[in-house]
Parts: C-alpha cells; sequence; structure tokens
C-alpha cells in the first residue's frame, strides 16, 4: 500500500490498504494509509471537494477508534494525517496543510530513524509551499531532504519522484 501510495496510485493503495483491514481490523496504520490516500496527489493545489473530504475524514475517525492499540509513532501519524482533515468545512485548504506540515515536522523530529515520516514531512513542505514564495525556501528544503534519503535509499519507491517534484518549478 505504501509503494503503491509514494507512486501515486491512490485507489490501488486504498485497495492494498484495505486488504490490510480485512485481515487486521485493529491496524490504525492502514486506516493512516487510506486517508492519506484519500488525499490525493499532494502536489495539486486544488483544492478538495467535500466528498473526498468526507472519505478522509470517516478514515481519520475509523483509525482513530482502533488507536488505542497502536504505537506512539503510530498514533502520531494518524495526528498529522488528521490535520488535512479537520474541520473542512470551516477552516481553509492552506491553513490546514500548514498544519499537517507542523505535525509531520513533530513527528520526524520525535522519531528520527523513521525515513517515512521524514519523508511525508519533506512532501509536506513541498504541498505546502506559498505560490508566491518565489525563493522556493519550501522546496529547496525538502529537496534536499529527500536527495540526502536518496543517497541512503536509490531503490525507494517515492523519492525519486518527490525530488522532481520539489524541483518541478521552471525558474
Amino acid at each position: 500500500g505504501i509503494a503503491l501510495l509514494h507512486s501515486f496510485e491512490f485507489g490501488a493503495s486504498i485497495a492494498a490498504f484495505e486488504q490490510v483491514l480485512a485481515a487486521d481490523s485493529t491496524c490504525a496504520m492502514a486506516w493512516w494509509g487510506i486517508a492519506l490516500s484519500r488525499w490525493l496527489n499532494p502536489m495539486t493545489p486544488n483544492i478538495r471537494p467535500p466528498a473526498l473530504l468526507q472519505g478522509g475524514r470517516q478514515a481519520v475517525e475509523a483509525g482513530a477508534r482502533v488507536a488505542a492499540s497502536a504505537t506512539e509513532r503510530e498514533r502520531g501519524y494518524l495526528a498529522a494525517v488528521a490535520k488535512l482533515y479537520a474541520d473542512h468545512e470551516r477552516v481553509d485548504q492552506r491553513a490546514r496543510l500548514v498544519a499537517y506540515e507542523a505535525a509531520m515536522a513533530q513527528l520526524s523530529a520525535a522519531h528520527p530513524d523513521d525515513s517515512e515520516a521524514r519523508i511525508f514531512h519533506a512532501l509536506s513542505l513541498a504541498a505546502s509551499a506559498l505560490p508566491t514564495d518565489k525563493s522556493y525556501t519550501n522546496q529547496l528544503r525538502a529537496g534536499a531532504m529527500l536527495e540526502e534519503m536518496f543517497a541512503k535509499q536509490p531503490d525507494h519507491p517515492g523519492l525519486a519522484h518527490y525530488i522532481i517534484h520539489s524541483y518541478d518549478y521552471p525558474s
């Protein structure tokens, strides 16, 4: 499911996480994976439609129901993805993206050996970048983080993809 998520194969990743839940209905990370997959392409600034947001929030809520058996790190992943959907009827998408980035920064700092947390933090930096920032601060920071990890994990299914998107600006 994670490899499919990294490849932006969102329908297939949701199906894979649903297979995990069929085998273990208490897997909080499967609910996290579904919620993050429902966000779709994190690099597109499109405002997510209410139906999509409701589906993501339902996955977050389902994950919260089984979170008591999850580890602290897994609960951190769930809490972070919840920021993308929290109060979406009243809180604008930019504010939710910034809250998600802050939560991923916190999770990554709390678990420095978790390369996936660092990857998703870098991705959230690029996704939450202000379109008016022509210094590309977030994108350059994300790219540097991802390049460092790529040197150690050249076969990772998402790193090269995310590096490209981090630097995907003509200027």
